[in-house]
């Protein structure tokens, strides 16, 4: 028999990254993160999965300044000890 339990705000735990400001119109995104470790890094691709961008994350507050890229939507991904946060990212 399946049982089923109702999941809270308990059960997950916060972002631990956040990127703004979405959309992006000055190619200066900001990645903000809850803690840092030596192997902190993002990767920004385009919706054909082909890397844009990547580089390292060595503060709590990192501002980052994108090479000059088409207009559209990107996907940015922060990786961190073995966890990933991906998300849209609109480029004006």
């Amino acid at each position: 028999m399946y049982q089923s339990t109702a999941l809270n705000a308990d059960d997950f735990s916060s972002s631990w990254a956040s990127v703004y400001p979405n959309p992006v119109t000055n190619n200066v995104v900001n990645i903000q993160l809850k803690t840092v470790s030596e192997n902190t890094d993002f990767t920004l691709t385009n919706l054909l999965g082909q890397i844009v961008y990547k580089g390292k994350l060595n503060d709590i507050q990192n501002a980052i300044t994108l090479p000059e890229v088409q207009k559209g939507m990107y996907l940015i991904t922060v990786n961190q000890e073995g966890k990933k946060y991906t998300t849209k990212l609109y480029i004006q």
